[in-house]
């Protein structure tokens, strides 16, 4: 069995996870887009993975089993000072 790694995203990873979404479009009605995935080019998202790369205020990840990639997460740190207060504390029951 593959254990899943999580690590930061690398503007490398911008293909494989335009396919993901393709893919992860295609087998739900529940997203803001389909099976076409996101309307981005690849130079769009490399770009975009390169903006976030290193920032103190984003970071996307990606979920990795057997070095592929089977999820991803990007996260945005509030900017406006009456904001910053705001986070999510929670419990799941397993």
């Amino acid at each position: 069995m593959s254990e899943i790694k999580i690590q930061r995203a690398s503007p490398e990873d911008a293909k494989e996870i335009l396919s993901l979404l393709k893919v992860i479009g295609s087998e739900s009605d529940n997203l803001s887009f389909g099976r076409e995935g996101l309307p981005v080019t690849e130079k769009e998202e490399y770009e975009f993975l390169s903006r976030i790369e290193h920032s103190d205020r984003e970071a996307f990840f990606v979920a990795r089993k057997a070095s592929e990639i089977i999820g991803t997460a990007h996260y945005t740190a509030f900017s406006k000072k009456r904001m910053v207060h705001r986070h999510w504390t929670g419990s799941s029951k397993v």
